[in-house]
């Protein structure tokens, strides 16, 4: 037979009744401790069942009119039932969808932007031409002129055409091998040098992006129950009780998800948050009562049917 039993409001089980024994034995429940099983017309006190509880009593029949409190059936180690299902499968969705809203935002934001700065900027002739530039990969530095000719002087010479081939390699020295920390150095360079010129671009790229985030975000977790990422990655934005997120609940975990990505401490601290509590709650879920899951999750409000047939 399964039993339940409720701790600060919340309701427990399933667990068998040879596990309620042991729970009041060690003292994790107590007489006044609510249970609750098939059979008892109403949540009542452990002390008004017996204790020690007699597995053997016949127990009542159940009063089909009696409408009984959510019960938030759970598996045998007392975690939730379906939190099996929210492992590294799960975590790994969860983070591929983060990364393909962070691209996409990022990246249609950002070109979104360009544009719009290029209208509004006295010259955007010559800002869209910066920016060319800047996005073309650093040039190597170029070997010295003398070393060159101090390579061709000392190249063989032969007769003929092996002669005029080998001066004409030597006049053509190869070009040479890439250097990854001056290119690094290069970029870093004329990307302060951009800045300095248009200082206003990277606030209102940053802007731009952020805000878009936070529309788009909002919008789709009402209307459609997740961003971009989400949809595609088969997870959903739910509240409490399974139901779709209110407008305000998503715009808040918007505006947070939209910081947590812009502010990559926050970002890692939300993480180590997701990956340390069962529930695999966010700060911004935390804050705003949501709660992403897979779209076939199923709800405690869900999972009473199957423990209750009459709810």
């Amino acid at each position: 037979m399964d039993w339940y039993y409720a701790i600060d409001s919340r309701k427990i089980g399933p667990v068998r009744q040879e596990d309620i024994q042991r729970l009041a034995d060690e003292r994790e429940i107590g007489p006044e401790t609510l249970v609750w099983h098939e059979g008892l017309d109403q949540w009542k006190p452990l002390r008004d069942i017996g204790y020690p509880i007699d597995l053997e009593t016949d127990l009542p029949e159940l009063d089909e009119d009696q409408e009984l409190d959510e019960v938030i059936p759970l598996d045998s180690d007392r975690r939730p039932a379906g939190l099996s299902a929210l492992g590294p499968l799960y975590l790994l969705r969860r983070l591929a969808g983060w990364f393909v809203d962070a691209m996409i935002y990022t990246i249609v934001g950002g070109t979104l932007s360009i544009f719009l700065y290029a209208r509004i900027h006295d010259d955007g002739e010559q800002f869209m031409k910066d920016y060319m530039e800047l996005q073309q990969p650093s040039m190597t530095r170029q070997a010295p002129a003398e070393d060159s000719e101090d390579a061709a002087a000392s190249a063989p010479r032969g007769d003929g055409e092996n002669s005029s081939d080998s001066a004409s390699e030597a006049d053509s020295p190869a070009p040479p091998a890439p250097n990854l920390g001056q290119t690094f150095r290069d970029t870093l360079k004329r990307t302060r040098e951009f800045n300095d010129k248009y200082p206003k671009f990277q606030y209102l790229q940053q802007g731009f992006v952020f805000a878009l985030w936070i529309i788009t975000d909002t919008l789709m977790v009402v209307y459609l129950g997740g961003s971009l990422g989400k949809l595609v990655t088969g997870i959903r934005v739910y509240d409490r009780e399974g139901n779709p997120p209110g407008f305000y609940s998503a715009l808040g975990k918007s505006i947070i998800r939209a910081i947590e990505t812009t502010l990559p401490p926050i970002l890692l601290i939300s993480g180590v948050v997701v990956l340390y509590n069962r529930e695999r709650r966010s700060i911004s879920d935390r804050l705003n009562s949501t709660l992403v899951r897979p779209q076939k999750w199923k709800f405690p409000s869900d999972r009473l049917n199957d423990i209750n047939p009459r709810a």
